[in-house]
Parts: structure tokens; sequence; C-alpha cells
């Protein structure tokens, strides 16, 4: 009787063991658990082929939590997968950045936006470290519709020499588009209405025809600010391997700037203050797909361009140097009312000089609202504690601190002297601000 139990155990055993081995019914083992290191391949703009092989890696932990090693951030995510579909919440400076996209054997593909956008980022990560496709195309695949290029508008125009071209009126400011380029408007993010562009701002671009090629072809930007704005040019410390350049003068325009890197991308930055009126003028000159030059007869009549549609007249001369931050000659500084500068104002923040998953962000010119506390202590220095819509009066952006110094009116002037961005350490140089160009 008691071999007969056992006899029965040991087939009863038997058919588990074939059961789980599969037996020969074909069914297949069960997929290697996601969780473990991936290694990053690279990054790409779903829009672009160029890929961006900078390190990182994802750590996926069990109970569907982890790590997302990037950009030299250590960032706590939580994942899900579903089938093929995975899906990724990421925490940063107080938002949640979700990523999408598909888990396929060992290659993990993920979007952090729409991957029909070309400006979405895509993440290709492998588990094993063998080549994984990116799932976008790029440039090299047939491309839509243009998302925001336009034809140039308005009559003919030979500014100099013999180019021709027409002219482009983006709102305020109305450039040449020579023949070969195209206007590209940009997106106005502080418009209330959907797909409004920035009547301050136009990109033209060589051998243009979609957004994408913004990504490989060489263009211009112009930026101008009319009398009731004072323009923030770029600064150097933006960039990397800045080197100063001469003087420029193109038709009655006469511009200073420099040359720099940014992002991998070399960049040409002009600036012209005429007073009431000032522009700038960036130039993406060496690209995958052709590069321009300060000599191109096309570029010189870009640059010798740009004016207000409006018909405004500029009451500086041309040439002048912005005033920078130094008294105008001839006044007189008068003692401060920091009362003045105390208490809460709105703004807004932007980034600048980023990479990864921020670059879509910069290219685009998003800004985000800002809210800013100045405090003023007894021996004329102060705090500014910034914060957004997403962080608060107590675990703000940034703390900055401050001096008071006599200036040109009654109410003198704020300088920067040093602060921290999310205690990351000091984050900027010193820098003025004059009550005389701001309204509270």
């Amino acid at each position: 009787m008691k071999r007969s139990i056992l006899s029965i155990l040991l087939a009863l055993v038997l058919l588990l063991s074939l059961a789980a081995c599969g037996g020969g019914g074909g069914s297949s083992a069960p997929a290697d658990r996601p969780e473990g290191i991936w290694t990053g391949l690279f990054t790409k703009f779903v829009g672009d082929a160029a890929q961006d092989t900078t390190p990182f890696t994802l750590e996926l932990k069990s109970g569907g939590k982890g790590v997302h090693h990037r950009d030299d951030l250590d960032l706590d995510v939580t994942w899900t997968l579903d089938g093929e579909t995975f899906t990724m919440q990421e925490k940063f400076l107080g938002m949640t950045l979700d990523y999408t996209g598909t888990l396929k054997g060992n290659a993990l593909n993920l979007f952090n936006g729409d991957p029909e956008d070309p400006f979405t980022v895509e993440y290709v990560y492998s588990k094993d470290g063998k080549p994984v496709p990116a799932l976008s195309g790029g440039a090299a695949d047939e491309p839509s519709a243009p998302v925001s290029g336009g034809e140039a508008e308005g009559p003919s125009a030979t500014i100099t020499g013999s180019v021709e071209g027409e002219l482009y009126d983006a709102g305020h400011v109305t450039v040449l588009v020579p023949a070969g380029w195209k206007a590209f408007p940009q997106s106005d993010v502080f418009a209330e209405e959907e797909g409004a562009v920035n009547p301050d701002v136009l990109r033209v671009c060589k051998g243009g025809e979609t957004d994408w090629d913004l990504f490989s072809k060489p263009s211009i930007q112009i930026n101008y600010w009319g009398p009731s704005v004072t323009g923030l040019p770029a600064g150097k410390d933006w960039y990397d391997d800045t080197e100063d350049l001469p003087p420029i003068t193109t038709g009655e325009h006469h511009w200073t700037g420099f040359q720099g890197v940014s992002m991998g991308s070399k960049l040409i930055i002009l600036f012209e203050d005429l007073g009431n009126i000032q522009y700038q003028a960036t130039l993406w000159y060496e690209t995958d797909a052709g590069s321009i030059s300060l000599e191109d007869p096309d570029v010189q009549a870009i640059l010798a361009s740009p004016f207000p549609s409006d018909g405004t007249v500029a009451t500086g001369a041309p040439g002048e140097e912005p005033s920078g931050g130094e008294e105008p000659s001839g006044v007189e500084a008068v003692e401060a009312n920091y009362d003045w500068w105390m208490g809460d104002w709105y703004g807004w923040w932007c980034m600048k000089n980023t990479g990864g998953i921020f670059a879509p962000i910069e290219a685009n010119g998003i800004c985000f609202d800002a809210y800013a506390r100045i405090s003023v202590f007894y021996d004329d220095t102060g705090m500014i504690t910034f914060w957004d819509t997403e962080t608060d009066l107590n675990a703000p952006l940034s703390n900055c601190w401050v001096t008071f110094e006599p200036g040109t009116d009654e109410r003198g002037r704020m300088v920067a002297d040093s602060g921290a961005f999310f205690d990351a350490g000091s984050w900027l140089s010193a820098f003025t601000v004059n009550a005389g160009k701001i309204e509270k």
C-alpha cells in the first residue's frame, strides 16, 4: 500500500515537472523580468536622425520603482509594464515627467512626449548591450507637412548687392528671406490662443522645407525688442568656447557679438542697441547639412534687413554699445528707496544651455510663470526667493542674496551677489537690476 501511494506521488511530480517545462505542446517560456540595469545607447529627437550618445542608464527595481541616471542626475521613477507597453513617471524639480514606449526582449524605447512630435526625445536602451534601433525616423524619412514653416510674404526686395528675396513680416519686425531660404515663425508661449506665433521673432533657414530642417541646416534667428520692452541679449556665460568678434556693419546695422558652442552647435550671437530698439541675431552657421558665414552675401543681406514693421524710428545712434549696468554719464546717483523693492513680484523663467529632455524646451523658447519675494534687511542687503507653479515659497526654485545701492532715481538699484538653484550650489554671476527699467 505504501509503495502504491509513493508511486502515485512520483507520477504526480513527474506530470507537474512536464507541465512546468512546457512538455511538447509548443508554448513558449515566460519572458525575462524587466528588473535590472538598462544601458542607454543614445537619445534623439523624433524629427532628427542625429543621435546623442551621452551616457545614461535606467535601473528598474521590483515593485515598480527605479532610478534614471541621466544628465549627471539620479532621478526616482515609477514604472509599469502591460504586455509590451512600458510607461514611466520621473520626478524632477517638483514636476512629474511622463514617458511611454515599448519593451521587446532586450530592447526598450521610451518617448518623453508625443511620438509624432518632432521635438519629442526618444531614449533607446539595451539590457545586454547589443544595438537597438530607434522607433522614430528622422530627417532622412519622408517628412509630414511643415508644422510652423511659412512662405515669405510681402514685396520682393534687394537689400544689399545683388541678393534678391521677399520681405517677411513677423508682426512687429520685418526681415528679408533670400531666394533659397524659408521663413519659420516661432511660437508665442505667452499667448492665450493656441498656435499663436511670436511677432518679435523670426527664424530663416537656408534650404529649409520643414521644422525638422532647423536641426540640420544653417539658419538665422532675428529677435526684436521694441520701445516698450528692454532686450535681454544672450550672455557669453551661457555658451562654451566663446570668442569675441570684431564689430560688423551690414547696411545701416552695426553689430557686436561673439561666437560659441551650445550643446554641440556652433553659434554666432550678434547684438545691436539703438536706444528704444534692440536686435539680436543668432546664426547656426555650421551644421550637418551645410554651413554659412558672415561673408556670404545672403547672410549679410539678412543682417542688413531687419526693421520695425510699424515704422518705429530708433532714438539711439547706430553702433552704440548697450548701456548694461553702468550709470549714464552726467547723471548723479541718488540714495535708494529700499522699501520700493520689498514685496512680491511676478515674471517668468527660462532654461538656457540645457541638454537631454530639456533641449526641446529651450529650442522652442518655452518659459514658465514665476514669482519672487524680495526681502530687505537693515544693512541694505536682502534676498530674492523665486518659485513657480510647481514649487512654493517654502520649497522654492532659488534663493539669491542681493545688495541695494544708489541708482539714477530715488528707487536705486539691486545687485545680485550669489545664489543657488535647488540647492545645487553657486549658479549665477553678479547682475544688476535698475529700477528705471522695470515696472512693479
